[in-house]
């Protein structure tokens, strides 16, 4: 079975689909041009391009961009893509609440939840504003401040939560200290008190020479 971007006959030979045709599908079914509005460079392609917002092509089996006529929306507009006359490549200002930063867009990107913005034709995501501290907002493509709504009373915003929940905790005990190394091994060292001193039984009568086993053996024999 053939791959997708390719085609060729059960069992045979595979070939690629060439520059102007697609296959999306792996089996032997043939590669299919590109309709108008569309185009595909080299071979084994598996999906056609559409030409960007702003240009078109009447062309049929065009394989390369510049087959497309015309000048790509520029950043923060957007129009149709894949147009196929003139007539079709009038490019918009992206509304407030959005904003687009690259050329030949078929859509402007919303200002994500918790932001707004009232500019028309924004071409950056620092157009978006952030709602006040101690306000929140849920809406996507908000455009005024009005959607930031205050927090209820023992609240945060989610975001400041997120933020507190990555500081470290201040009501941890605090770690003991640790004994610099020269200190220990300078304790380690040192001489210990000497303990107590053995002293005779108190009823031991003065003068009197205690026996031991090496006293004994020491002593010479009585004379017979």
């Amino acid at each position: 079975m053939c791959d997708a971007g390719h085609t060729g006959p059960g069992g045979g030979a595979c070939t690629a689909c060439a520059a102007g045709k697609f296959k999306t599908v792996p089996g032997s079914a043939a590669c299919t041009s590109c309709g108008a509005g569309k185009y595909a460079e080299g071979t084994a392609s598996t999906v056609s391009s559409d030409c960007e917002s702003g240009t078109y092509s009447a062309a049929v089996g065009a394989t390369v961009n510049s087959t497309c006529s015309g000048t790509r929306c520029s950043a923060g507009k957007y129009g149709q893509t894949g147009a196929t006359s003139a007539s079709e490549t009038t490019c918009l200002l992206c509304p407030a609440g959005t904003y687009m930063a690259l050329t030949g867009a078929s859509a402007c990107t919303n200002c994500t939840a918790g932001k707004y913005s009232a500019a028309v034709g924004a071409t950056t995501v620092d157009t978006c504003s952030g709602c006040d501290a101690g306000k929140y907002s849920v809406s996507v493509g908000a455009t005024t401040v009005d959607t930031c709504s205050g927090c209820d009373a023992g609240k945060t915003p989610a975001s400041t939560r997120r933020r507190l929940d990555l500081q470290p905790a201040t009501n941890a005990l605090p770690a003991r200290p640790q004994m610099p190394g020269a200190q220990a091994r300078a304790i380690a060292r040192a001489p210990r008190a000497p303990g107590p001193v053995a002293t005779a039984p108190r009823n031991q009568a003065r003068g009197a020479t205690t026996v031991t086993p090496s006293t004994v053996m020491g002593a010479a024999a009585p004379a017979r």
